[in-house]
């Protein structure tokens, strides 16, 4: 088994040193190839109907405007209603200082929220064993301030967010319910974190030569005893290379470790107590769900948690939140294939902008997740699969994925590149 470890580390070591050598193989400094800092202005506009199993059913709308009046401003919001409400709105590249020093704020409150929390903490577990966690309003706000230099070549960063939630039930994976939480402790819970990027490509936006690297550290205090103080380091590193004019192969690789500064709650019947749960009532099943739910937050409390896998950005072939634990390690190569490469106008109605380039991609990856960092490689997940991003001269990308892994199909439509956010 730590025969993948080492095969995932000696794979991220030779792709790091080829990009570096054939990066830097005409002795040429990196020039970006477009300003950095773009005002065309545009918008979009989607509705579209969502079911989710728990909640129900209903319809969102979503709206950005990247630019707003040819400023460097974006504007992105979202109003969902039927069986969940709620709104969202974010307000990114705010420049207090021009091209310098930029703000990003970022809110959203809803009167109910359901997550998959999956039975098995770690690498391990079946896809169907989770558990639907219903939660009751939750309340999110948060804010970046970025100050940029070179160009965008060089940055640092100071990030913050605050909310809160409550949990009000939870049910099994078809939706049925297992038990109520009306006694539930509500969850406060802030983050703080700094870090810098260095950025040594041609285009910050969407980049075809180059290396960029990424370092954050997260703090999240300890809340009334039960959740730890914890902060977390996550690297990130990003190589380019053109093989053409009209190519680019990335490799990504990411890794995150949680240290615990002091513990949060590991008494079982305490944690039950927080959560308003009684894992003594119900069927034998869900009396074992109960407990499994309560172990993984007692795993959870006494190691640490950073971001998993699975999702929109890593691992793409499994869900959202499907791996997860102390320690994170993952690496992707993905193919690009720039399909056009010119400025042409659109108004479709709900969007409109200007195409700067189509992509095809094709990508692999492989991840793994562990609460101990010695048995990270003992199992690895991987996914495979293809894409087409759609890039704009209003700074949009618009992604949809297909992947593929043991779990079946995961089909991603978002904003933005992978491998880009933490």
């Amino acid at each position: 088994m730590k025969k993948e470890t080492g095969f995932a580390q000696t794979f991220f070591v030779a792709i790091v040193g080829l990009c570096l050598l054939l990066v830097s193989a005409d002795g040429e400094a990196i020039d970006r190839r477009r300003d950095q800092f773009q005002t065309e202005s545009g918008y979009y506009v989607f509705p579209f109907p969502y079911s989710l199993p728990g909640v129900g059913d209903g319809v969102a709308l979503l709206g950005v405007v990247p630019n707003v009046s040819e400023t460097h401003a974006d504007i992105f919001g979202y109003v969902l209603q039927g069986d969940l409400k709620g709104v969202g709105v974010t307000a990114s590249d705010i420049h207090l200082v021009d091209r310098h020093l930029i703000m990003d704020v970022s809110g959203s409150s809803f009167n109910k929220v359901s997550l998959q929390a999956y039975n098995t903490r770690g690498i391990s577990g079946d896809k169907d064993d989770y558990l639907i966690m219903e939660m009751d309003d939750n309340d999110f706000f948060g804010s970046r301030l970025t100050a940029t230099w070179l160009d965008r070549m060089f940055e640092f960063y100071l990030m913050g967010y605050t909310g809160y939630w409550q949990l009000s039930a939870i049910r099994d994976k078809d939706g049925e319910l297992i038990q109520a939480t009306d006694s539930a402790d509500r969850e406060d819970f802030q983050a703080y974190a700094a870090g810098s990027r260095i950025d040594y490509t041609d285009d910050y936006l969407n980049p075809r030569v180059g290396l960029r690297f990424d370092l954050t550290a997260r703090h999240s205090p300890r809340r009334e005893d039960y959740a730890p103080d914890q902060f977390a380091m996550q690297y990130n590193f990003t190589g380019y290379y053109p093989f053409r004019r009209w190519d680019t192969l990335v490799f990504n690789y990411y890794q995150a470790d949680a240290h615990v500064r002091k513990e949060g709650e590991t008494d079982p019947l305490a944690v039950q107590g927080i959560m308003g749960l009684d894992c003594t009532l119900g069927t034998a099943d869900q009396q074992a769900d109960c407990l499994k739910l309560v172990d993984n937050v007692v795993a959870g409390n006494k190691y640490g948690t950073v971001d998993g896998l699975g999702g929109t950005s890593r691992l793409r072939s499994y869900p959202m939140g499907r791996y997860n634990a102390a320690h994170t390690q993952f690496a992707g190569i993905e193919y690009r294939w720039n399909l056009t490469d010119e400025s042409t106008p659109f108004d479709i109605f709900i969007a409109k902008d200007v195409r700067s380039a189509l992509q095809l991609a094709f990508f692999y990856e492989i991840g793994t997740v562990a609460d101990r960092r010695r048995d990270l490689g003992e199992k690895m997940r991987h996914s495979y699969g293809i894409g087409g991003r759609l890039v704009t001269e209003s700074g949009m990308v618009i992604r949809a994925d297909v992947a593929h892994g043991r779990e079946g199909l995961g089909v991603t439509i978002i904003a933005g590149f992978p491998w880009e956010s933490f």
